[in-house]
Protein backbone atom coordinates (compact mmCIF):
# COMPACT_ATOMS: atom_id res chain seq x y z
CA UNK A 1 0.00 0.00 0.00
CA UNK A 2 1.33 3.26 -0.91
CA UNK A 3 0.66 6.65 1.26
CA UNK A 4 1.37 10.09 0.87
CA UNK A 5 -0.96 12.25 2.34
CA UNK A 6 -4.77 11.45 3.54
CA UNK A 7 -6.05 9.13 1.34
CA UNK A 8 -3.74 5.54 0.42
CA UNK A 9 -4.51 3.34 -1.73
CA UNK A 10 -2.72 0.27 -2.76
CA UNK A 11 -1.67 -0.76 -6.15
CA UNK A 12 0.39 2.80 -5.63
CA UNK A 13 -2.04 5.12 -6.55
CA UNK A 14 -2.62 8.08 -3.82
CA UNK A 15 -5.66 10.04 -4.27
CA UNK A 16 -5.85 13.95 -3.48
CA UNK A 17 -7.41 16.64 -5.00
CA UNK A 18 -8.63 20.53 -3.99
CA UNK A 19 -10.63 22.93 -5.59
CA UNK A 20 -9.25 25.66 -7.65
CA UNK A 21 -9.57 28.35 -5.41
CA UNK A 22 -8.94 26.42 -2.07
CA UNK A 23 -5.59 24.74 -3.65
CA UNK A 24 -4.26 28.38 -4.16
CA UNK A 25 -5.20 29.29 -0.67
CA UNK A 26 -3.45 25.78 0.43
CA UNK A 27 -0.78 26.31 -1.90
CA UNK A 28 0.16 29.62 -0.32
CA UNK A 29 0.64 27.76 3.48
CA UNK A 30 3.16 25.07 2.29
CA UNK A 31 6.19 24.21 3.33
CA UNK A 32 9.45 23.48 1.12
CA UNK A 33 8.69 19.99 1.81
CA UNK A 34 5.42 20.15 0.78
CA UNK A 35 5.47 22.17 -2.36
CA UNK A 36 7.40 19.44 -4.39
CA UNK A 37 3.50 17.94 -4.94
CA UNK A 38 2.51 21.15 -6.40
CA UNK A 39 2.80 20.07 -9.69
CA UNK A 40 1.02 17.17 -9.38
CA UNK A 41 -1.90 18.30 -7.02
CA UNK A 42 -2.55 21.56 -9.47
CA UNK A 43 -3.10 19.17 -12.54
CA UNK A 44 -5.75 17.45 -10.44
CA UNK A 45 -7.69 20.52 -9.81
CA UNK A 46 -7.60 21.20 -13.44
CA UNK A 47 -9.20 17.82 -14.29
CA UNK A 48 -11.47 17.91 -11.41
CA UNK A 49 -12.60 21.75 -11.36
CA UNK A 50 -13.34 20.90 -15.29
CA UNK A 51 -15.63 17.85 -15.20
CA UNK A 52 -19.48 18.82 -17.50
CA UNK A 53 -22.09 17.13 -16.24
CA UNK A 54 -23.08 14.18 -16.94
CA UNK A 55 -25.62 14.26 -19.60
CA UNK A 56 -23.45 15.18 -22.34
CA UNK A 57 -24.64 12.74 -26.12
CA UNK A 58 -21.66 10.91 -25.93
CA UNK A 59 -20.78 10.04 -22.23
CA UNK A 60 -19.33 7.03 -21.01
CA UNK A 61 -21.41 3.99 -19.80
CA UNK A 62 -18.64 3.38 -16.70
CA UNK A 63 -20.36 1.50 -13.38
CA UNK A 64 -18.55 2.78 -10.21
CA UNK A 65 -19.62 0.69 -7.55
CA UNK A 66 -18.87 0.64 -3.56
CA UNK A 67 -17.95 -3.08 -3.17
CA UNK A 68 -19.19 -2.72 1.02
CA UNK A 69 -22.07 -1.79 1.53
CA UNK A 70 -20.98 -0.76 4.96
CA UNK A 71 -17.62 0.28 6.37
CA UNK A 72 -16.27 1.71 9.98
CA UNK A 73 -15.24 5.13 10.43
CA UNK A 74 -11.65 4.52 12.98
CA UNK A 75 -11.19 7.86 14.99
CA UNK A 76 -8.20 8.22 16.91
CA UNK A 77 -6.63 11.71 18.56
CA UNK A 78 -4.49 12.00 15.32
CA UNK A 79 -6.91 10.90 12.16
CA UNK A 80 -10.64 9.94 11.64
CA UNK A 81 -10.51 7.59 9.01
CA UNK A 82 -12.55 4.36 6.71
CA UNK A 83 -11.62 2.33 4.04
CA UNK A 84 -13.67 1.50 0.96
CA UNK A 85 -13.24 -0.83 -1.61
CA UNK A 86 -14.76 0.56 -5.14
CA UNK A 87 -14.93 -1.22 -8.14
CA UNK A 88 -15.11 0.47 -11.94
CA UNK A 89 -16.03 -1.07 -15.01
CA UNK A 90 -16.25 0.24 -18.22
CA UNK A 91 -19.39 -0.92 -19.81
CA UNK A 92 -18.87 1.08 -22.94
CA UNK A 93 -17.55 0.53 -26.61
CA UNK A 94 -14.65 3.31 -26.52
CA UNK A 95 -11.73 3.45 -24.13
CA UNK A 96 -12.26 4.83 -20.91
CA UNK A 97 -9.90 6.99 -19.13
CA UNK A 98 -10.42 7.25 -14.90
CA UNK A 99 -8.77 9.53 -12.54
CA UNK A 100 -7.87 7.64 -9.42
CA UNK A 101 -6.19 10.47 -8.16
CA UNK A 102 -8.70 13.11 -7.53
CA UNK A 103 -11.72 11.11 -5.86
CA UNK A 104 -13.72 12.86 -3.41
CA UNK A 105 -15.42 11.67 -0.68
CA UNK A 106 -19.32 13.47 -0.45
CA UNK A 107 -21.67 12.62 2.67
CA UNK A 108 -25.40 13.09 2.47
CA UNK A 109 -26.19 15.75 4.96
CA UNK A 110 -30.25 16.88 5.13
CA UNK A 111 -30.67 15.40 1.48
CA UNK A 112 -27.64 17.58 -0.05
CA UNK A 113 -24.14 15.57 -1.25
CA UNK A 114 -21.31 17.76 0.84
CA UNK A 115 -17.50 17.08 0.41
CA UNK A 116 -16.50 16.14 3.39
CA UNK A 117 -13.10 14.84 2.19
CA UNK A 118 -10.98 17.03 -0.47
CA UNK A 119 -7.93 14.95 -0.85
CA UNK A 120 -4.21 16.21 -1.32
CA UNK A 121 -2.74 14.69 -4.88
CA UNK A 122 0.70 13.68 -4.98
CA UNK A 123 0.44 11.57 -8.78
CA UNK A 124 -1.66 12.27 -11.18
CA UNK A 125 -2.56 8.39 -11.87
CA UNK A 126 -5.17 8.08 -14.36
CA UNK A 127 -6.05 4.69 -15.31
CA UNK A 128 -7.06 3.43 -19.02
CA UNK A 129 -9.75 1.15 -19.33
CA UNK A 130 -10.71 -1.20 -21.83
CA UNK A 131 -14.14 -1.73 -23.30
CA UNK A 132 -15.33 -4.61 -20.70
CA UNK A 133 -12.01 -3.72 -18.33
CA UNK A 134 -12.53 -2.89 -14.43
CA UNK A 135 -9.92 -1.87 -11.62
CA UNK A 136 -10.95 -2.41 -7.89
CA UNK A 137 -9.97 -0.30 -6.36
CA UNK A 138 -9.48 0.31 -2.50
CA UNK A 139 -9.02 3.11 -0.88
CA UNK A 140 -8.30 5.00 2.89
CA UNK A 141 -10.03 8.11 3.30
CA UNK A 142 -8.09 10.11 6.15
CA UNK A 143 -8.54 13.41 7.78
CA UNK A 144 -5.94 14.38 10.29
CA UNK A 145 -6.57 16.18 13.77
CA UNK A 146 -3.02 17.36 13.85
CA UNK A 147 -1.70 20.78 12.44
CA UNK A 148 0.63 20.84 9.49
CA UNK A 149 -1.02 17.66 8.40
CA UNK A 150 -3.32 17.38 5.23
CA UNK A 151 -5.39 16.96 4.45
CA UNK A 152 -6.86 18.09 7.72
CA UNK A 153 -10.19 16.63 9.06
CA UNK A 154 -13.18 17.69 8.15
CA UNK A 155 -15.70 17.47 11.54
CA UNK A 156 -18.96 16.84 8.95
CA UNK A 157 -16.69 13.34 8.36
CA UNK A 158 -18.85 10.99 10.82
CA UNK A 159 -21.32 8.17 10.06
CA UNK A 160 -24.01 8.63 7.75
CA UNK A 161 -25.01 7.64 3.90
CA UNK A 162 -21.28 8.62 1.47
CA UNK A 163 -19.77 7.79 -2.28
CA UNK A 164 -16.77 9.08 -3.95
CA UNK A 165 -16.69 11.05 -6.85
CA UNK A 166 -14.27 10.28 -9.93
CA UNK A 167 -13.36 12.04 -13.09
CA UNK A 168 -13.78 10.05 -15.84
CA UNK A 169 -13.79 10.65 -19.65
CA UNK A 170 -12.57 9.05 -22.86
CA UNK A 171 -9.08 8.28 -23.70
CA UNK A 172 -8.51 9.94 -27.09
CA UNK A 173 -5.58 10.78 -28.28
CA UNK A 174 -6.64 13.97 -30.35
CA UNK A 175 -7.81 15.53 -26.92
CA UNK A 176 -4.75 17.77 -25.85
CA UNK A 177 -6.39 19.07 -22.39
CA UNK A 178 -7.88 16.43 -20.05
CA UNK A 179 -10.11 19.41 -18.54
CA UNK A 180 -12.10 18.56 -22.71
CA UNK A 181 -13.08 15.51 -21.71
CA UNK A 182 -13.20 14.66 -17.99
CA UNK A 183 -16.39 14.51 -16.17
CA UNK A 184 -17.43 13.63 -12.65
CA UNK A 185 -19.20 10.74 -11.72
CA UNK A 186 -20.60 9.31 -8.93
CA UNK A 187 -19.72 5.76 -7.44
CA UNK A 188 -23.16 3.50 -5.70
CA UNK A 189 -23.72 4.74 -2.31
CA UNK A 190 -22.56 3.45 0.82
CA UNK A 191 -23.01 3.41 4.65
CA UNK A 192 -20.28 4.75 7.13
CA UNK A 193 -20.87 3.79 10.60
Amino acid sequence: MHSRGGIRLNRGFNSHIKSANGLLMRLSRLSKNEMKYCPATLAAAVIISACVTPSQPSSLHLVIRAVEDTVVLQQTPEETAFTITVSVRNDDARVARVALCGMQAQRNIDGVWTTVFTPWCSSSAIRTLAPRDSVVVPVDVVGYTLPNRVPAFDPRMTAGRYRLVFGVGLDDPTVTSASTFLRAQASTEFFVK
